[in-house]
């Protein structure tokens, strides 16, 4: 018995610190697309906001480009990047960012 209450009283820890994480994006619709993003905003610097903002937009933008001449939909490439997105924070986001960036200097320094 001594067991199952301390399971149930880690559980219940776990559960509570879960749910005061950071706000992350949540893609499963476009309502909370919006909502996400402006909830992980919220405790940022105007400049992070800014710069979140762009990031998120650069991403949907280079994954159109990837996708040019591939026969794929709006609604697939979208899926693709929400995908990618979904259930980060605006930090992992914007780093998603930095390394996309990164990748992209390599490539134009390859050719």
């Amino acid at each position: 018995m001594k067991i199952l209450f301390r399971l149930l009283i880690l559980v219940s820890t776990i559960s509570f610190l879960t749910a005061c994480g950071e706000a992350t994006f949540d893609s499963s619709s476009d309502a909370a697309k919006k909502d996400s993003i402006q909830a992980m905003m919220e405790p940022l610097s105007s400049d992070d906001k800014q710069k979140l903002e762009e990031v998120i937009k650069g991403i949907y933008m280079i994954n159109v480009l990837r996708n040019i001449g591939n026969d794929i939909s709006k609604e697939e490439m979208i899926a693709q990047v929400d995908e990618k997105l979904n259930g980060k924070t605006a930090k992992e986001i914007l780093e998603l960012g930095e390394n996309i960036k990164e990748e992209m200097k390599k490539g134009m320094n390859n050719n």
